[in-house]
């Protein structure tokens, strides 16, 4: 019942605004406080006891600090975890600003290309919000600073997106590939045999290094080499019909839109979701696991397609936008990650 109430009053403010562009600011916020209220004041979630286990793992520990830190599993994880802890606030206060950094950077990264739409925050609920800011906090953070990142550098910002990379990098390390991925829009190349060139060179080390320096690289990644991660078939046709049709959006949005500014993000954006769909092909091949890890990270810039096909009046592209929503939910409920929703005991703050 929750989940239908936060999904359908997303839809319905979006509609308002639609209707009255006066009230899409105020809408956009009150869904967005919505969504941060919804993920951080939860008390219960895939993941949920594990960070609580992190979280007294490190109150716990007499490490002296900068070394405490990494108990965290990531540097600035494990400093907010003491951060907060030196401010003697409980474990749900780690989801409710894991909550606020997450879902409120993408809203950031997204008004600055579309402006206060509450048809930004649908599109972040509507993809990635239950599998990241709902469940994996850890990532949904390091994301959102890496879409922050991706934004400064499409606009030609280098220091802030060097600044915003790092910090993506602090909170997973993992995102260092995505941020890579970005240096041909951070160099500013225009010849596309040269970006085709160093991307194609860059998939082909990172497959490299994967499949033959994996634990030497992360020892954390030996979660990764369970054999219960395999590539179906099924998956073989929905990730490249997935990465299809967000093509088809990103081209006709393209098309329909007058602002250089958001053409270069929609290039730029599909160009990451199709070196997500490449690496999961060549990475699968040896360590699956690794490989949808990877295509989750890449495929999550989708959010600026979607975003831009509901800002769009062609109904068609918001219908697309709207039924790519909602089959996204549907699989992630699938999945088993939607547990009945449970407000946090008061003990835990």
């Amino acid at each position: 019942m929750q989940y239908a109430l936060f999904l359908a009053t997303g839809l319905l403010l979006t509609l308002v605004s639609s209707i009255d562009l006066r009230t899409a600011k105020a809408a956009s916020l009150i869904l967005l406080v919505y969504a941060v209220a919804f993920a951080g004041l939860r008390g219960a979630s895939f993941d949920y006891d594990e960070y609580i286990l992190i979280f007294d793992i490190v109150q716990a520990s007499d490490i002296e600090i900068p070394q405490k830190f990494f108990l965290g599993k990531d540097v600035l994880f494990g400093a907010l975890i003491v951060l907060l802890q030196w401010l003697n606030l409980g474990p749900q206060f780690l989801f409710l600003v894991s909550a606020v950094l997450s879902v409120g950077i993408k809203f950031h990264a997204l008004t600055r290309i579309y402006g206060y739409t509450p048809a930004v925050v649908l599109a972040i609920i509507g993809l990635y919000f239950f599998l990241h800011d709902y469940t994996q906090v850890r990532i949904a953070i390091a994301l959102s600073f890496c879409m922050l990142a991706f934004v400064k550098a499409c606009q030609g910002e280098r220091l802030q997106w060097a600044c915003f990379g790092l910090l993506a990098i602090g909170f997973h390390f993992s995102t260092a590939l995505v941020v890579a991925f970005m240096l041909p829009i951070v160099l500013a190349l225009r010849n596309k045999i040269l970006i085709n060139a160093f991307t194609l060179s860059l998939i082909l080390l990172t497959t490299n290094v994967i499949a033959t320096n994996l634990l030497s690289l992360d020892d954390r990644a030996w979660v990764y080499l369970d054999s219960s991660y395999e590539i179906s078939l099924k998956t073989l046709v929905i990730f490249p019909l997935k990465t299809a049709v967000l093509s088809y959006l990103a081209y006709s949005i393209c098309r329909l839109s007058p602002e250089s500014k958001i053409r270069r993000v929609l290039n730029e954006s599909i160009r990451l979701v199709w070196i997500g769909l490449i690496l999961f092909f060549t990475v699968g091949i040896f360590v699956p696991g690794v490989a949808f890890r990877i295509y989750d990270m890449f495929d999550a810039f989708n959010v600026f397609i979607i975003a831009g096909a509901f800002m769009q009046k062609s109904v068609r592209l918001q219908l697309i936008a709207l039924v790519y929503c909602a089959v996204s939910v549907v699989n992630i409920a699938a999945a088993g990650l939607l547990i009945p929703y449970t407000f946090a005991p008061g003990a835990n703050y």
